[in-house]
């Protein structure tokens, strides 16, 4: 599945992979995502920051 709505992301996702300027920035299981992105991306993506 693909979403850019984080509430259903948090609710249906086991992992996240992250797409940004097309390129893979992370992949990683979604509980850790949501709580510690690795990527500056994830974590501006979570903020409301990355425009896509």
């Amino acid at each position: 599945m693909t979403t850019h709505d984080l509430l259903q992301a948090r609710r249906l996702a086991d992992e996240v992979v992250l797409l940004y300027a097309g390129r893979l920035v992370e992949h990683t299981p979604a509980e850790r995502f949501f709580s510690e992105p690795q990527s500056a991306e994830g974590r501006a993506f979570l903020r409301g920051e990355l425009v896509w």
